[in-house]
C-alpha cells in the first residue's frame, strides 16, 4: 500500500480551513474591528473548495485573492455604512464654537489668542483687515494649522 502524501495533505486542508475559519471569526468577535471577518469568510470558501476536492492551490488562491479584496473594499462599505459615530477631532469640534478674545486680534497683525472650552488657540479674523478686542466672543469658523479663524 501506497503513501499519498498529497492525499493526505488535501484532506488535511479542510481541517486547516476550518481552524482558521474559526480562529479569524472568534478574534473578529472579540475585537469588532471589521478586519478579521474577512478572513474568516475567505477561509470559509477555501474549506468548500477543500471539500468538493479542489487543488490546494487553487485554495490557497482564493483564500488571498478573495481576502485582499473583501478587506479593501467590504472594510471600507461597513464602516461608511455603519460607524457614523465617529467623534470629531480636537480640531473639527471648535469649529462652529464661541471662544472669548483673551489677546486682541488684529488682521494685519495677525495676531490674537482666544480661548475655547478652556484651552487657548491663536486666532485670526476671517476678514483680513477686522480687529476684536479682548474680552469679545468670537465664533470659529475655521482652523488653519495651530491658528482659530474667526468672525
Amino acid at each position: 500500500m501506497e503513501l499519498d502524501i498529497m492525499a493526505i495533505i488535501a484532506g488535511g486542508m479542510a481541517i486547516v480551513w476550518l481552524v482558521l475559519l474559526l480562529v479569524f471569526a472568534v478574534t473578529e468577535f472579540l475585537t469588532q474591528g471589521i478586519t478579521t471577518i474577512w478572513f474568516a469568510i475567505a477561509a470559509g470558501v477555501s474549506l468548500l473548495l477543500a471539500l468538493i476536492g479542489a487543488p490546494i492551490w487553487l485554495q490557497v488562491v482564493v483564500f488571498v485573492v478573495l481576502s485582499a479584496v473583501l478587506l479593501i473594499v467590504g472594510r471600507q462599505i461597513l464602516v461608511k455604512k455603519y460607524n457614523n459615530s465617529l467623534e470629531k477631532t480636537n480640531v473639527e469640534a471648535v469649529i462652529g464654537q464661541t471662544a472669548l478674545v483673551i489677546e486682541d486680534i488684529d488682521g494685519k497683525l495677525g495676531a490674537g489668542r482666544v480661548v475655547i472650552g478652556g484651552m487657548e488657540w491663536a486666532a485670526a479674523p476671517e476678514e483680513a483687515n477686522a480687529k476684536f478686542a479682548k474680552d469679545a466672543q468670537v465664533t470659529v469658523v475655521d482652523v488653519k494649522g495651530v491658528k482659530v479663524i474667526v468672525k
